[in-house]
C-alpha cells in the first residue's frame, strides 16, 4: 500500500496517516 511513503536511501521512512515517521527496512518500494 503506497499511500504516503518517503524513500531515503536504503533506510526507507514510512509516513503514517498520523504523521509518524516509522523506520522500515525496505530495499526499494518504488
Amino acid at each position: 500500500m503506497k499511500s504516503a511513503h518517503a524513500r531515503t536511501g536504503c533506510g526507507g521512512y514510512f509516513w503514517g496517516s498520523s504523521g509518524q515517521r516509522m523506520k522500515v527496512v525496505v530495499r526499494d518500494w518504488t
